[in-house]
């Protein structure tokens, strides 16, 4: 059971991680 909790965990840190690296090249895109 923790092992399914902590590939979940795992799978949403890399989805937040891609989505915060996209609206960062969303700023710079709008800033420049």
């Amino acid at each position: 059971m923790i092992f399914y909790m902590c590939i979940f965990f795992s799978e949403l840190l890399i989805l937040c991680s891609r989505f915060r690296v996209s609206y960062i090249t969303l700023a710079m895109v709008i800033s420049a």
